[in-house]
């Protein structure tokens, strides 16, 4: 089953499990979260990798199609109580079309805590925390907007260090791309 599907199927229960309607939040807390808004399309999607979609590799290579038109995406972070909203978006429908598939791939892996980068403390650390982790995603025409909180304040902190270091992606591309993510101090 190709990772679109996945992620439909996905999106699909987690907005049967205890939502009146897709928009709306559940009855009982769901660490996962909800997706909601259009898929992406595969043609959009055509030409980034030979690897299987839902792969190590797949994901991989849409991370580097994103660090290589970096400056075709805006992205935008506000820190909110327990966490942050982050929009992440591009003009370019074939851009546009890879960060949805990238936030669906890193919402599946965060769901189950499959880590990437574990050599970048930040990141292993937010995944050996995932269970903490509630994570909405809206996706929208040009991108995806999203809403990550959680009840634990050094899990929060992470999420915000995290958010901060995928903005500096966004900004500088491959120049950072083995950079540890910096913490951000918020004690």
């Amino acid at each position: 089953m190709n990772r679109i599907a996945v992620a439909l199927s996905s999106a699909l229960a987690v907005a049967t499990a205890g939502c009146s309607t897709p928009n709306q939040p559940s009855s009982t807390p769901d660490r996962s979260g909800s997706v909601t808004g259009e898929l992406p399309k595969g043609p959009a999607l055509g030409g980034v990798s030979d690897a299987e979609p839902g792969t190590t590799e797949y994901d991989m290579q849409v991370w580097k199609a994103l660090l290589r038109d970096h400056t075709r995406i805006r992205r935008t972070v506000r820190h909110i109580d327990r966490g942050l909203e982050a929009e992440t978006e591009s003009d370019d429908p074939r851009i546009a079309a890879l960060i949805k598939d990238h936030v669906l791939a890193m919402k599946d892996r965060i769901r189950g805590g499959y880590p990437v980068r574990g050599w970048d403390p930040v990141f292993r650390e937010l995944f050996k925390r995932h269970h903490l982790i509630r994570l909405d995603v809206v996706l929208t025409e040009k991108g995806v907007k999203i809403v990550e909180t959680s009840d634990d304040p050094e899990t929060v902190r992470l999420m915000r260090s995290h958010a901060a270091g995928v903005s500096d992606f966004v900004k500088e591309g491959f120049a950072i791309m083995d950079r540890e993510t910096p913490y951000i101090d918020e004690r």
